[in-house]
């Protein structure tokens, strides 16, 4: 496992994490201001783009950027920043399972690192169970199936 703060220049905050074989970057932008339409009045607009190592995001990244919003959506003190928004972009670097946890961790490392005000700081990791009922921390894809 390693993690990395501030490796990006231009982000408010920005962070690298990894587990084993599966890496990711992760930066942060804002709060900035809201295009018109994406615009609430009472608190920032929390937008999460995910981009794979190769290739379009297809629907399971979109199902991981729903994850990530949703878990940072309750955790992150929007109301503090009403008519703005608050970008988390993921890029994958490298992926041999818990991606999704990674990501995770990355993105709560990056808001730390932005300043983003925030109830709690959320944290993954991903467990297995083999087929002689051992218990694996941040399992292989290879191990996963």
């Amino acid at each position: 496992m390693g993690t990395a703060l501030g490796v990006l220049n231009r982000a408010d905050g920005s962070a690298k994490f990894a587990f084993e074989k599966s890496s990711v970057l992760c930066s942060v932008f804002g709060p900035t201001e809201v295009k018109l339409r994406e615009e609430k009045l009472d608190k920032a607009t929390l937008s999460v783009i995910w981009r794979p190592a190769i290739g379009q995001a297809g629907t399971l990244e979109k199902t991981y950027e729903k994850t990530i919003r949703e878990t940072f959506s309750s955790a992150i003190l929007l109301a503090l920043h009403p008519r703005t928004s608050i970008q988390i972009t993921i890029q994958v670097l490298t992926e041999d399972g818990s991606i999704l946890a990674s990501a995770i961790n990355a993105a709560s490392l990056a808001l730390i690192d932005a300043g983003i005000p925030m109830k709690c700081a959320p944290g993954a990791v991903v467990c297995a169970i083999d087929e002689e009922g051992e218990l694996l921390l941040d399992p292989l894809a290879s191990e996963i199936k």
